[in-house]
């Protein structure tokens, strides 16, 4: 490979990069046009990106969003490092054990193996796991997933839930999680991944993660740290891509959950994946009513307390045990 062969493959990374990052103006794309009318050199770098599904492989695949990583990314991504312990672990001792359960199995596969664990939390509890290779799950309240680990790949589905991802980077180990019908694939990155029976929100805090719909053609979003989209799996398409804070995809991890003119019914969502008598609405009404403030997701009764102190509603104590939220 020649050195100007070189330069237009590593051109066109960044330009794929710059597209698919959601703020790509008129004149990038002028400016696009004029270096891909420069030479056939860069048209054929850039059909080669462009082609990614009907043209590469999923070793060829894993090496492009590798290349978006390097271009795109702010930072470098830390080194691996050796691992010494089995292949996954649980740590914090009795409350971990009260708190997640965890199933393994070694399946082999053709002539490799792949070690699979399973873990849960049950509603009101978060924990964080970590995987051989460096990585950490953290879980949500009432999540569950299923790992399964071999030299090729890296692979976890996320059953219901919520759940933290910071994987090690390993180019020749792509990292891929499944959420319903929505695939995430990256390198080594950090992202937050909840799951719906409608479709699964992703957002990511650090490097490059790529988002596709197998069952949607073409349906697929290269996300940038501070990016999110959300993928409806009904109509088999995925959101806008949308900028976000990161407080409000990583504060539940401290057990707190931060609204900015937020629906109530968004809120009673939230609140609800820590309780097991739910909140209802008495109304439908009541539902776009705005929520600004932070809430302590450890006690939801006062999180009962400050929606009625804040705003024109009170709560009513159901046989069931929860909470039924009406207008004053």
């Amino acid at each position: 490979m020649t050195d100007a062969r070189e330069t237009a493959d590593e051109a066109a990374a960044r330009w794929k990069a710059r597209a698919e990052s959601g703020t790509f103006s008129d004149a990038d794309r002028a400016a696009l046009d004029v270096w891909l009318a420069a030479s056939a050199d860069n048209r054929a770098a850039w059909n080669s990106y462009a082609a990614l599904d009907e043209q590469l492989d999923a070793a060829l695949e894993a090496e492009l969003l590798a290349d978006l990583e390097t271009f795109a990314a702010a930072e470098e991504a830390p080194p691996e490092r050796p691992v010494k312990r089995p292949f996954l672990w649980a740590g914090g001792g009795a409350a971990v054990a009260a708190s997640i359960a965890a199933a393994f199995a070694l399946l082999p596969v053709g002539t490799a193996s792949v070690v699979t664990a399973s873990y849960e939390t049950p509603i009101g509890a978060r924990d964080s796991i970590a995987l051989s290779d460096g990585s950490r799950i953290t879980l949500n309240s009432g999540t569950a997933i299923e790992v399964a680990m071999s030299d090729a790949r890296r692979r976890v589905t996320l059953v219901r839930g919520e759940a933290l991802f910071d994987v090690a980077r390993n180019r020749d180990r792509p990292f891929m999680v499944e959420a319903g019908e929505t695939d995430i694939s990256v390198l080594g990155t950090q992202f937050d991944v909840a799951v719906a029976d409608t479709g699964a929100q992703v957002a990511v805090l650090s490097g490059v993660v790529r988002v596709s719909l197998p069952a949607a053609l073409g349906a697929e979003a290269v996300l940038l740290a501070g990016e999110r989209i959300v993928s409806d799996h009904d109509r088999d398409r995925l959101g806008p891509k949308t900028r976000f804070d990161p407080a409000e995809v990583t504060d539940w991890q401290t057990g707190t959950a931060r609204f900015v003119e937020a629906p109530l019914s968004a809120v009673i969502a939230e609140l609800n994946t820590y309780r097991e008598q739910h909140i209802r609405l008495g109304s439908d009404d009541l539902a776009a009513l705005q929520v600004t403030g932070t809430f302590d997701l450890d006690r939801p009764g006062a999180a009962v307390a400050a929606l009625e102190a804040a705003l024109p509603l009170r709560a009513e104590a159901e046989p069931d045990g929860g909470i039924l939220l009406l207008a004053q």
